[in-house]
Formats: structure tokens, C-alpha cells, sequence
């Protein structure tokens, strides 16, 4: 299908039209769902992705140093904005270029537990996000650059670049 082909490529064409949406219409267009992220998390590990601006133009860039949270209240916050987000509405975009750069954000019940979420949020490109539970790939949602300056905030991180 030509709508995945252009997403699982990054939405890598030249905007003719944003593709953004806000955290704050998202809870709206969510909130008939139930939640996407398991109840018994309480630990998020959040890792950047740089993409190709910080790796001098090549593919792939590398991950810094994860943090992890475990403050009950944060990650209860964290999980409840990817549970607002809406799901990526069916059809073509054409999107600024993605650079790669993202936030991976896996969830556990324990430090060191098995992963019970992972979350990969574009910061360029479309802003999707894209989300596995329990080892299931869910449905591409929208609104990956807001998310990612909240989860951001909340934490209280401050990586150079994001």
C-alpha cells in the first residue's frame, strides 16, 4: 500500500502540507479507546535517536545515554499522552524531510523487566509514532513531535539537539 510505503520511509518527501497534530485534539479523538499502554508499567526508559544531523549525514545515528524514570506520577503521565494520541488518519502525505531523529520510550512493570510497550516517536517527518505491546505492532499514530517535547519536559531532560 502506498500510504505504509511512504510512512515506514519516514514520510522523507517535501512538505506541501504539515502533517502535525496537537496533544490536546488528540485526547479528544482518543478518548473512546481504551488505553494502548499496559497498566502495570512504572518504569520508562527514554533513549534519543539523532538521525542523520548529529552522524555527519549518514544513516542511522547513534543512541546516547538512555534515562530511565521511575517516579510513579511521571511515567503514569508519560504513558497517558501516548494513550491520547490519535491514530494516523488513512490517505498520502507529503511531509517535511526526517532526519531519523526520535525518541524510543520503553515501558516495564520492573527495572530490568521484560518490555510491556515500545514506543518510537518521530520528531521530523510526519511526527508519527509507532508502538508495539506485548510484542504486537498497534496502528501508527500522529503527533509524534508534541509528544516528544512533553515526555521531554516531564522527565526534566535536556539533550542538546532536541
Amino acid at each position: 500500500m502506498r500510504i505504509r510505503t511512504a510512512i515506514a520511509a519516514g514520510c522523507a518527501a517535501l512538505a506541501v502540507a504539515t502533517c502535525t497534530a496537537g496533544l490536546a485534539d488528540a485526547a479528544t479523538a482518543h478518548a473512546a479507546n481504551s488505553p494502548r499502554i499496559p497498566a502495570s508499567v512504572r518504569v520508562v526508559t527514554i533513549t534519543p535517536v539523532f538521525g542523520v544531523s548529529r552522524n555527519n549525514g549518514e544513516a542511522g545515528g547513534p543512541r546516547d545515554r538512555p534515562v530511565t524514570v521511575t517516579g510513579k506520577a511521571t511515567v503514569a503521565k508519560i504513558a497517558g499522552l501516548i494513550d491520547a494520541l490519535p491514530k494516523m488518519p488513512p490517505g498520502i502525505f507529503e511531509c517535511p524531510l526526517s532526519t531519523g531523529q526520535a525518541l524510543v520510550l520503553t515501558f516495564r512493570a520492573t527495572t530490568g523487566g521484560p518490555e510491556l510497550a515500545v514506543v518510537n516517536s518521530e520528531m521530523t517527518g510526519c511526527g508519527t509514532v509507532a508502538l508495539v505491546v506485548g510484542g504486537k505492532r498497534m496502528p501508527l499514530l500522529w503527533g509524534g513531535r508534541k509528544l516528544d517535547q512533553r515526555v521531554l519536559e516531564l522527565a526534566g531532560i535536556h539533550w542538546p539537539g532536541f
